[in-house]
């Protein structure tokens, strides 16, 4: 634990005489003192509880120790700062010289640290020893009241009352040391410095006069209602430090003004309704006639005067309630027409940013401004939003110039359509109405409400288009700005219209309203992530509808391009006749158990290589010619079929057991008319 002094300081706590006999004698004084004191640690100023040793010695260094040893346990350290009371009876402190030495550790620690060098105990403990001189050697019976007279005082020290006045006409021009005045004429000979104010009295009494300057008049009394130093009590709600007229209050630091409070000249029940305040360099600024400006800090003056920085100014507000908080060479208004057209602008701080529009802000960064009423720069490098409440949330060289545009970031974007946005990227511009860029490079949302996700070098031209990708292009109207090597269309442009391009480079231009249209080189493909090369691939029912009669009856087509069982009418097909699949491919058919190898997700059905064995339209193969999938809505039709054989046989099985029925009953009458021939009965025959 690495501690070291800094600062040392001792008060006595008991025995300052600083009133009457009365005071004095009211309480029984003590020898203890307060020692206050800074810890440092190598880490800066120590803040917990630590137990101290403090000991006495009759030498700076070595010697012996003088009385008892006095310990403080877990003494409070706050920023390094502690007090700790110290008595070490009224056997010391008779007049020799003694040296404080102390040893600390932790709170509850285990060794002390003793700190070097010991500390010599000056006057303040030694009034303990003057203070019991006093009280032994002068009591009230030592003097007699009223006895002490001109001849018991030093003239050359100690200034008599004054009993003298000077008549009408004429002022004082020296005290003399027995209290009389020596007089002369008001106004003569030229006026003397002014001499110190004397010391408050112990009771509020006015103190002794100041000595005169060497033609001067006598100085002023010292007031009792001076602020202090070091800190006051007994204050009211009816004290404070500021002026009673219109002059403003000025606070300075090396002699230089860092703090001005100015009335404004416009009054309420006979008070300004508000003021300018001012702080930071003496340079910084508000404009004559502006009134509830805030600056609080920050300016220097103009030209190279940071040793370290660059484009120094002062800090500036131009219009009524206009904010600068901090930085350098920022301005709140613009001091244009009159000082409340461009009111309640802010500049958070950074260097050399405007908030011009009114209740406009600047929230920090360099070279910003917020030009339109109630617009907004967060900051970044060289941003305006100069539309009504337009916004630039940073980057660099980013414009919001349309009415609520707004540019999120990134740089060299533009937002010029009212509502318009771009979220960030890189050389983007929504020139349209209510038109979006999200992001990328390049890109452009030319048309009323149009849309460019993102991307590189994709423009939506038409109103309410939509494009995104690589080059993706929707032509625009003849109204507007246009998309780079693109023609228009109309005047709108190709509105409505969605264009999607792929990677592989080059335009990819619409050709007409409400289109959706892909360029997708690896193909396309629904419900599977494999389109099966360059072509469409649909996993499931695609609908198609023929192209060129609106009112064509739709045909459903699978897997395999055939017509499927939504389309399935005779007007569709030729050629037809029985199946030749049935009872023997569906009884070949093995119905399997198995997992996905990419998810392991347990499924049932077929395998598309046994299928293939026993019919190819079955089966689907990829581009490769590869076994790929079960055609499964055709293996419906085989189930038909097998269903159809199995109930002829059921058919053909039924009357031939019909015909046996028959032939067993004619049998049965046959043998019932022998035994009733011969007489047999039912138990005999058995």
């Amino acid at each position: 634990m690495a501690i070291h002094r800094h600062l040392v300081r001792t008060l006595l706590a008991a025995g300052l005489i600083i009133g009457s006999n009365d005071l004095l004698y009211a309480q029984a004084l003590t020898p203890a003192f307060t020692y206050q004191g800074e810890l440092r640690l190598s880490t800066g100023p120590a803040t917990g509880n630590y137990d101290m040793q403090f000991r006495l010695y009759n030498a700076e260094a070595g010697g012996s120790q003088l009385g008892a040893t006095v310990s403080a346990t877990s003494v409070s350290a706050t920023g390094g700062l502690f007090a700790v009371p110290l008595d070490f009876g009224p056997a010391q402190f008779a007049g020799d010289r003694q040296w404080l030495e102390i040893a600390i550790r932790p709170a509850g620690g285990s060794a002390y640290e003793t700190l070097s060098p010991r500390t010599e105990m000056t006057a303040a403990p030694y009034a303990w020893g003057a203070a019991v001189a006093l009280a032994n050697a002068v009591t009230t019976t030592s003097i007699v009241d009223g006895t002490i007279g001109s001849a018991d005082i030093n003239t050359a020290q100690v200034q008599a009352r004054v009993a003298s006045s000077c008549p009408s006409g004429q002022s004082i021009r020296q005290v003399n040391a027995n209290g009389t005045v020596t007089c002369e004429s008001a106004g003569a000979g030229p006026v003397g410095p002014q001499g110190p104010a004397g010391p408050q009295g112990p009771i509020g009494n006015t103190g002794a006069a100041g000595a005169t300057g060497a033609t001067g008049p006598q100085g002023p009394a010292g007031s009792a209602d001076a602020w202090g130093r070091l800190g006051n009590a007994g204050t009211s709600a009816s004290n404070f430090i500021g002026t009673t007229d219109a002059q403003p209050f000025v606070v300075r630091t090396a002699n230089a003004r860092s703090l001005r409070i100015e009335p404004s000249s416009i009054t309420f029940v006979g008070f300004p309704i508000t003021t300018n305040t001012i702080a930071g360099s003496s340079f910084n600024l508000v404009n004559a006639g502006v009134r509830g400006a805030t600056i609080a800090g920050g300016g220097v003056p103009g030209g190279d005067t940071d040793p370290d920085l660059t484009s120094e100014n002062p800090n500036r507000v131009r219009d009524h309630y206009g904010t600068v908080s901090g930085g350098y060479g920022n301005d709140a208004g613009d001091g244009l027409g009159t000082p409340g057209d461009r009111a309640f602008a802010t500049v958070g701080g950074g260097r050399n940013n405007n908030a011009f529009g009114a209740a406009s802000t600047v929230g920090g960064g360099t070279d910003n401004t917020a030009g339109g009423a109630s617009s907004i720069v967060g900051g970044g490098d060289g941003n305006t939003a100069s539309g009504s409440e337009s916004s630039v949330g940073g980057g660099t060289s980013n414009t919001a110039s349309g009415i609520t545009s707004t540019v999120g970031g990134g740089g060299l974007n533009f937002a010029s359509g009212n509502s318009s946005t771009v979220g960030g990227g890189l050389f983007n511009g929504a020139s349209g109405g209510l038109s979006t860029v999200g992001g990328g490079t390049d890109n452009a949302a030319r048309g009323w409400a149009s849309t460019v996700s993102g991307g590189d070098r994709n423009c939506a031209g038409g109103d309410y288009s939509w494009a995104g990708g690589r080059d993706a292009k929707v032509r625009p109207g003849t109204e507007g700005p246009g998309c780079e090597g693109v023609p228009r269309s109309g005047t709108i442009g190709d509105a409505g219209t969605f264009v999607w391009a792929d990677g592989t480079g080059g335009n990819f231009i619409s050709t007409g309203e409400n289109q959706f249209l892909v360029r997708a080189a690896g193909g396309v493909a629904v419900n599977s992530n494999d389109p099966a090369g360059n072509a469409l691939r649909v996993n499931g029912t695609l609908r198609v509808d023929t192209l060129g009669n609106a009112g064509a009856t739709a045909l459903c087509r699978n897997l395999g391009a055939q017509v499927a069982t939504c389309s399935s009418s005779a007007r569709y097909k030729r050629d037809i006749g029985d199946l030749e699949l049935g009872l023997a491919a569906v009884v070949r058919l093995r119905a399997v158990s198995y997992r996905w190898k990419d998810s392991l997700e347990a499924d049932i059905g077929f395998v598309a290589e046994e299928i293939a064995t026993i019919d190819e339209r079955l089966i689907t193969r990829n581009a490769k010619g590869e076994i790929e999938g079960v055609k499964y809505d055709r293996l419906t039709a085989v189930l038909a079929n097998a269903v159809q054989e199995l109930a002829a046989r059921d058919s053909l099985a039924a009357e031939r057991l019909g015909r046996v029925e028959a032939d067993n009953a004619a049998l049965r009458a046959r043998l019932q008319a022998i035994e009733a021939r011969l007489g047999l009965t039912d138990s005999s025959a058995h």
